[in-house]
């Protein structure tokens, strides 16, 4: 009898040991964690960059704003500065154009979700550096900047000259001012030179015109333009100069050794503008770049004071010979200096 009251108690305090633990455990919630990555850059330009990141988790509470912290030093946190991504966060890749930036300088850049208690922020930052600053200013020409020698009419008369920038050539130039030309006349009076401007294609129309009382012969001629010109990348830009008077036999356009950028360094008008030609292109032995160049100028808000074609163009009186040949330009010759 004692051993079977003893074996009870035994299996009773057995059972009290072994469900100890299960009556002990708790529940435990798991919460969710918000995790953001900032992935990459690119696109790195003077004053701006794109940056990438991704959101892996959202968290269970809600994200109020999103994007990227960005500074010049250290961890970026939303106390430096920020580029927000507009409309609310979701799962996946995000993206954003930073701008306003200082050219030549590394940025640190990190995403980050905020929420209205905390800020989470991506584990590492990335960092980048801006490219350097861009001319303000540059001269434009096909020439390689030194005389050889001239071109002129054997028969005399008046034509036109001009270098052409296809809207490729002057891309980055789009907005600039042109401020000067310069060119190297051969010839003096009675020649007279007008510097003109155009724009279009294939007949370009004359935007800017401004003759000349005189010239050094046998120099550069540095002009500055009574009215800057701005620069449309989106047509063709010509710059050169109208030959009036020219008498028979002499050569008043300066050009280079070339060989020409042929249709962009050696073009030429003998009917008034209403076509024009390469003239290496017409007579390979004249395979020269005329030495006209432009200076252009980064200069904001001139642009809006600015009203291209605002000033006439002059009358014209189409030049013609019977000694001119227009597939070979035999009329046209150089002085053979050499």
């Amino acid at each position: 009898m004692k051993r079977k009251l003893l074996y009870r108690i035994f299996l009773g305090l057995l059972v009290i040991v072994v469900a100890q633990p299960f009556n002990s455990c708790k529940k435990v919630d798991l919460e969710r964690t918000a995790f953001v990555k900032t992935v990459g850059y690119s696109d790195v330009k003077i004053s701006s960059a794109r940056v990438n990141g991704q959101v892996i988790d959202l968290g269970e509470n809600e994200v109020i704003e999103y994007g990227f912290a960005y500074s010049t030093s250290g961890e970026p946190t939303v106390n430096n500065q920020v580029a927000i991504i507009p409309g609310g966060a979701t799962l996946g890749d995000f993206s954003a154009t930073i701008a306003g930036l200082n050219p030549n300088t590394q940025y640190f850049v990190r995403g980050y979700l905020k929420f209205t208690d905390e800020v989470i922020y991506a584990a590492s930052s990335l960092s980048f550096t801006t490219l350097d600053a861009a001319p303000t200013n540059a001269w434009l020409h096909y020439d390689n900047g030194e005389n050889f020698d001239g071109i002129g009419m054997n028969a005399g008369g008046d034509f036109d000259v001009a270098i052409r920038f296809a809207p490729s050539d002057i891309a980055e130039y789009h907005g600039w001012t042109l401020t000067k030309i310069k060119f190297f006349p051969k010839v003096g009076s009675p020649i007279v030179y007008t510097l003109e401007i155009l724009t279009g294609a294939t007949v370009p129309t004359l935007d800017y015109s401004q003759e000349l009382s005189s010239v050094s012969v046998d120099q550069w001629n540095e002009i500055t333009l009574n009215t800057p010109f701005i620069i449309d990348a989106s047509t063709d830009l010509w710059v050169g100069y109208w030959v009036q008077n020219q008498p028979a036999l002499t050569y008043p356009v300066g050009c280079d050794q070339g060989p020409a950028v042929a249709g962009k360094g050696d073009m030429i008008s003998v009917d008034g503008l209403a076509s024009w030609s390469s003239l290496s292109t017409l007579v390979p032995t004249l395979n020269y770049n005329f030495n006209i160049q432009i200076y252009v100028i980064d200069q904001t808000g001139i642009e809006k004071q600015m009203v291209i074609g605002e000033k006439p163009a002059p009358f014209r009186i189409p030049f013609t010979s019977d000694g001119l040949n227009t597939n070979s330009f035999g009329s046209f010759n150089q002085s053979l200096k050499k």
